[in-house]
């Protein structure tokens, strides 16, 4: 068995074979080091590595220059597990070529290069298998966009956890139903399924992610789409609902300027669909950004469609009537037009 250590997140500065009685040794340890077997036989993993009978498994241990020997024990294992299965997009067709990504639910365990975080490619046919999993509790997700290594960041690992969903009953009407304060409770578990309680009235369903890389493509029920369908609570539940998400939304950036091409520093975006029948309340197509540190504006997380976007004085909140928006913005035009191509926006 061959045994190697180096400074953390780099190659191994040196390797130790093991002698015929499982014994090895390292000298010249100093500074923070960590510990691997780059070369177990199929089958085989490593489980454990001990230092004076303290655990330093996938840790950053700092050497310092001692007298007396410290004792390694390294342990190996052959009881791992495996996770296989087929991907499919969101209209049930294979998807070949997708990424998918293994991982603790644990965080602490989200270290670079870690044996509790693993990706593979789905084949043609959109098969995929995960062989060496160490024992623990695991989520899987398939992604069609993620560049090489960005499965062990652990900002990116967080996105993909069930928790960071909400799914809620936005009213449109108080009416129907008693008006009530806060969100309706709402559970998402960690195999995706979710339940939204105590909704009455009439109703859209909404996804609230809490990644702004990540937002709602459309909810289905019974093979239709019911994106933005107001939904009436009122003498039954609704059950069989299908979120999808997307990464590939739309975004709009820039800087505001006076009539003289002066820039502008504080003032409130509004974003809204050209097509009046899109700002209906709830609606996901009306956004409010402030300007960054820099001066410059970002709305992120857009549905396709054909955008118009002004200017305002600074306000909080959210934004109220689009119809008395723009004709107050100072500048006395018509807002910018910013198309979002649908067809460069489907996952």
């Amino acid at each position: 068995m061959r045994l190697a250590y180096g400074p953390y997140g780099r190659r191994p500065t040196a390797v130790r074979e093991t002698r015929t009685d499982g014994t090895f040794s390292f000298s010249s340890l100093y500074g923070p080091r960590t510990f691997r077997v780059p070369n177990l036989p199929a089958g085989w993993a490593l489980s454990g590595v001990f230092l004076d009978d303290t655990p330093i498994t996938d840790a950053v241990t700092e050497f310092r220059q001692t007298p007396t020997p410290q004792a390694l024990r390294v342990v190996v294992t052959s009881r791992l597990g495996s996770l296989a299965g087929k991907v499919t997009d969101a209209d049930r067709r294979v998807a070949p070529g997708a990424r998918v990504v293994v991982y603790s639910q644990d965080e602490r365990l989200w270290m670079f290069r870690s044996r509790h975080v693993h990706s593979v490619l789905a084949d043609a046919g959109g098969a995929f298998a995960v062989a060496g999993l160490l024992p623990g509790r695991y989520l899987a997700c398939a992604i069609d966009e993620l560049n090489e290594g960005d499965w062990f960041d652990p900002d990116v690992l967080r996105s993909l956890k069930p928790d960071q969903v909400r799914i809620s009953g936005r009213p449109v009407e108080f009416d129907s139903a008693p008006l009530v304060g806060g969100p309706s409770p709402s559970d998402m578990r960690p195999d995706w399924t979710f339940e939204v309680r105590n909704l009455s009235g009439f109703c859209v369903v909404q996804a609230d992610v809490a990644s702004p890389d990540w937002a709602l493509r459309r909810i289905m029920l019974d093979g239709r789409d019911v994106t933005d369908t107001v939904h009436d609570f009122r003498e039954k539940d609704v059950e069989g609902l299908e979120v999808v998400l997307t990464k590939r939304a739309s975004a709009v950036g820039g800087r505001v300027t006076d009539r003289d091409g002066r820039p502008i520093g504080n003032y409130s975006i509004v974003v809204f669909a050209s097509d009046e029948s899109r700002w209906k309340y709830p609606s996901r197509f009306i956004a409010m950004g402030r300007p960054n540190q820099d001066g410059g504006f970002l709305v992120r997380g857009l549905p396709p469609e054909d955008y118009l976007v002004v200017a305002i004085p600074p306000v909080t909140g959210r934004c109220g009537r689009i119809r008395s928006s723009w004709p107050h913005s100072g500048v006395g035009r018509r807002p910018s037009r910013w198309p979002m191509e649908r067809s460069r926006h489907s996952t």
